[in-house]
């Protein structure tokens, strides 16, 4: 394994995890992934719904702890129907996936969050954030969580403003 030095990353670009919510790709910075599981491990909650004006969809026993799995289409605006013809889907088949992301922020509360991604398309860098023409869900959405659009096999991805969606999920439970 490779040494480097402790600022050499910076000139690496940011590494982050793309993945597909209906027909948007997306992107998270890696140091707030805890994982990325299954969804077959996520379990429904009756009557569950809107609460504090976000949308909770099931639960997630992760790390001996309940965790919200929140509705992120509902929060990012983005469409739920998910037509794989407009983008160039890997050959596999797409399996929908489960991430845990935490506020990785000092002095925050470091509490887990559940979501559902249509498909993970896995771990990369990227080098720029040339301003690209928002996806048009975005531009409808009541409030934008995207923090930089960039270009991936010839697609754009928005990378997602984890601190706007961070404060907003604090706010909503608590």
């Amino acid at each position: 394994m490779q040494a480097f030095p402790s600022d050499s990353f910076e000139d690496e670009g940011e590494l982050v995890i793309i993945f597909r919510l209906g027909n948007e790709l997306l992107a998270i910075k890696v140091d707030s992934v805890s994982q990325v599981l299954p969804k077959s491990q996520m379990h429904s909650v009756p009557k569950c719904g809107m609460q504090n004006q976000m949308f909770v969809c099931a639960a997630l026993n992760f790390q001996g702890r309940v965790i919200p799995c929140i509705d992120m289409h509902q929060i990012l605006g983005v469409n739920n129907s998910s037509s794989k013809d407009s983008l160039q889907s890997s050959p596999r088949t797409a399996v929908s996936r489960m991430i845990v992301i935490q506020d990785t922020r000092v002095g925050e509360r470091d509490d887990p969050w559940g979501f559902i991604s249509d498909e993970v398309f896995g771990f990369f860098r990227f080098f720029s954030t040339t301003p690209s023409n928002l996806p048009l869900s975005f531009v409808h959405a009541k409030q934008s969580y995207l923090a930089a659009i960039f270009r991936w096999n010839q697609q754009d991805v928005g990378l997602i403003d984890l601190k706007l969606l961070f404060d907003y999920l604090h706010r909503a439970f608590g």
